[in-house]
């Protein structure tokens, strides 16, 4: 994953430095945030993707997810994400997908999504700028939920070893407000760790911790502490690695 594009190292440095700084000074400023949440809780989210090459422009894609809350004795919901990516230029992929997102307690929402991912290498420095636009249908909401989402996410190899570290961050804002539902402008960030490895050729593995401060139209703010392990596996055909 880490390593291609080398070419373009000596050209992208200073923007690659700057990017690690603003990733690095997310925590920092929304610390004061983070304290002012009324209400935590601690999660556990597996899951499952299976990548698939169609050729060298195009690939298929399936998600699988699981969440555990209420300190982990619960179970939430269950995510199902089929999702194309198309290889626009060499570094740079536009992703077209559906999510559906069931509770067990037999709420749902189904989000329409298009995505853009931008990645920049400098020397083994890997950075991805990504986008997302979300049109979202929530159960018991009249219209549709528009969202913007944006991440950027550093992956580095750990020195003498066949793992690498991963640090990113997202921001998640709604473009409109239905009255109920989601709430209009900011609704969370996610600041994420994670350590990951390649495992038996096509099996990739990655463990991480998350926080999250999600923004709720009742009750305030939350802090969640997600812990997450992701197996990807890959058909031998695809081209980069992926993440949820």
């Amino acid at each position: 994953m880490v390593g291609r594009h080398r070419g373009a190292g000596a050209s992208v440095g200073g923007m690659e430095r700057s990017s690690l700084v603003a990733l690095a000074l997310a925590g920092v400023l929304l610390g004061p945030g983070f304290a002012r949440a009324t209400d935590s809780d601690i999660q556990l989210w597996p899951v499952v993707t299976l990548d698939h090459g169609i050729n060298d422009t195009w690939g298929a894609h399936l998600q699988l997810r699981v969440r555990f809350d209420e300190d982990v004795t619960n179970t939430k919901d269950v995510l199902v994400r089929p999702f194309l990516t198309w290889r626009a230029l060499e570094n740079l992929d536009v992703d077209l997908g559906y999510d559906y997102l069931g509770s067990i307690d037999g709420r749902s929402e189904n989000r329409l999504w298009l995505s853009g991912e931008h990645g920049l290498v400098w020397r083994d420095l890997e950075l991805r700028n990504r986008v997302r636009f979300d049109q979202r249908w929530v159960e018991n909401v009249d219209g549709v939920v528009a969202r913007f989402r944006f991440r950027l996410r550093g992956v580095h190899p750990i020195p003498g070893t066949d793992w690498y570290g991963a640090l990113s961050d997202e921001v998640f804002t709604n473009l409109n407000d239905r009255g109920e539902g989601p709430v209009d402008g900011f609704e969370q960030n996610r600041l994420r760790a994670a350590v990951g490895s390649r495992l038996f050729g096509r099996v990739r593995a990655e463990t991480g911790y998350e926080w999250q401060y999600v923004n709720r139209r009742s009750g305030g703010f939350v802090n969640r502490h997600v812990f997450l392990i992701e197996l990807a596996i890959d058909s031998g055909m695809i081209r980069r690695e992926r993440q949820h």
